[in-house]
């Protein structure tokens, strides 16, 4: 599905990252393949339409996204045109900061406007510690209401009785802010194992997937010797959840995870392969 010469392009930037050769250009492969395997399997499942109305999962909408501005041969548009997501977003009711940041994330791969966001967000004064990320993910994109803003950036750092879910997220809407981000980077540190990321003593693949694109934001390598555990890095622990098809499992033990694992390793992939192709961080939700 890709083009060659991107293929190509991409092995070479590979061979200029921290791992070593062939190494390296293998651990591409295998990103490539679970990417393509998502595009040709699963992908319709998120960006489809029913009697019900429009599929857009946010993780997978900016995937395609990425993938659309860097080379593939594919297209949002090939699965939804974006007068139909228009209309979705303006009749979608936003009650939460989450809601308003899915819907901008959306808006904003299709080329579009979610006035219904940006007003509540406008108008929003208060936010939930663990979802608070999400909020200011969506204030940098409005750069609306600044006192909200200047809260959450008070509070965010704080990782008491925080998650490497929590880390991941915030990294991300941390990306261009000059802070010390390290609380948050240690978190990840502390939670890592050789199968994977932990969350609640439990490694799984939605917590390392958001620990990759929380670093690939700050412009840190998930395949560095600090995030590698019994010669397992993070992307490879992720891939290790990859059941073959495009589908991910949640945990080693656990089945497909079509909800909620399956997308987000979609989106962490496409995160790092963007990261090692650019050589600079690279931020999914922008």
């Amino acid at each position: 599905m890709k083009k060659l010469l991107l293929l190509v392009v991409l092995l070479m930037l590979a061979g200029a990252t921290s791992c070593k050769g062939n190494q390296t250009e293998t651990l591409i492969d295998r990103v490539d393949s679970a990417i393509d395997h998502f595009i040709a399997n699963y992908a319709t499942r998120y960006l489809t339409e029913s009697a019900t109305g429009l599929t857009l999962e946010y993780h997978v909408v900016a995937g395609v996204k990425v993938l659309e501005n860097s080379g593939y041969d594919i297209s949002l548009e090939d699965y939804l045109t974006s007068d139909k997501v228009e209309l979705d977003l303006e009749n979608r009711q936003i009650k939460q900061g989450t809601e308003a940041f899915i819907a901008l994330v959306i808006a904003r791969a299709f080329g579009l406007e979610s006035p219904n966001a940006k007003q509540f967000l406008t108008e929003l004064t208060t936010f939930d510690p663990w979802n608070m990320s999400y909020v200011l993910m969506a204030l940098n994109f409005t750069s609306s209401n600044v006192s909200l803003k200047q809260a959450i950036m008070s509070d965010i750092l704080n990782v008491e009785g925080k998650d490497a879910d929590y880390a991941g997220a915030a990294l991300m809407a941390l990306f261009d802010h000059e802070i010390d981000k390290t609380p948050l980077v240690n978190l990840i540190k502390e939670n890592l194992t050789p199968q994977g990321v932990l969350s609640w003593g439990t490694a799984n693949a939605c917590t390392t997937a958001y620990a990759i694109m929380g670093l690939v934001a700050s412009n840190i390598n998930p395949t560095s010797a600090e995030f590698t555990v019994e010669n397992i890095n993070l992307v490879e622990a992720l891939l290790n959840f990859h059941l073959g098809d495009g589908s991910f499992k949640y945990s080693a033990e656990g089945e497909t995870d079509l909800d909620y694992s399956t997308p987000q390793s979609f989106a962490a992939l496409v995160a790092y392969r963007e990261f090692v192709r650019t050589k600079t961080q690279f931020i999914l939700f922008q």
